[in-house]
């Protein structure tokens, strides 16, 4: 059993009975009403992830509206432990079926292994990946999950979402809900403009950068940035 206050100032007294059943108590009458809906548990299992037989760690995942899971790491090149290539794969998570095989996200670019910073972030039925080069340019790559037709036809490259990624290279991303789904995305990164505004903060979606604003930093460089989102459509 659970039990907890709903309500402006905790006006209502709630229960989550050993059925996961809601129950309110009622002050005026003094009783439980039971059978006020019902709260599934959240639950927690691991599971296995596709690979390339290399070196590799898991750098990140994303869900889409569709029901599928994207995941996105770092595999080092064989034969050495200097540079890495950014890979993402797609699977169903409730039968572990992958249904985009592993491929190497932006083919033929190697990244020195201490600055690959890969993100994925779902909007909507879109997968994208994002992953800076060893220079100022922020890229991406987007996949299509609404259905089997979409997904085979690969990973997309985007239009360039930044070309002034500053040192060092800290990135951040966040979804901005919507309706209960992920409409857009924001970004954040250091920028390399050396003036008095040295974030940079966009706002994107699967056809690319729809807004763009710099962050005072008081002419500082920032070492990490971090960026959140809510369904107001706020950036922290």
């Amino acid at each position: 059993y659970k039990l907890f206050g709903v309500g402006k100032r905790i006006s209502r007294v709630t229960e989550i009975d050993g059925r996961y059943q809601v129950e309110n108590y009622d002050a005026i009458s003094g009783v439980w009403i039971p059978e006020r809906g019902y709260l599934p548990e959240c639950t927690v299992r691991s599971i296995d992830t596709p690979g390339m037989g290399q070196t590799s760690g898991i750098v990140g995942c994303a869900a889409t509206s569709t029901g599928y899971l994207g995941v996105t790491w770092v595999a080092i090149q064989e034969g050495t432990s200097s540079f890495t290539y950014v890979h993402a794969a797609v699977m169903n998570p409730s039968t572990g079926a992958i249904v985009s095989a592993p491929i190497q996200v932006g083919s033929g670019v190697l990244l020195s292994a201490i600055n690959v910073e890969p993100h994925i972030i779902g909007i909507g039925p879109y997968l994208i990946v994002l992953r800076h080069t060893n220079g100022a340019t922020i890229k991406a790559w987007q996949l299509d999950t609404t259905d089997a037709t979409t997904i085979a036809a690969g990973w997309t490259a985007m239009t360039d979402l930044a070309t002034d990624l500053g040192s060092p290279r800290s990135i951040s991303v966040c979804e901005l809900p919507s309706g209960g789904a992920t409409a857009l995305a924001g970004l954040a990164y250091t920028n390399n403009t050396g003036g008095t505004d040295q974030v940079s903060l966009l706002t994107f979606d699967e056809s690319g950068v729809l807004d763009s604003t710099t962050v005072p930093t008081s002419s500082t460089t920032a070492t990490y940035v971090a960026v959140a989102g809510r369904a107001s459509g706020t950036l922290w």
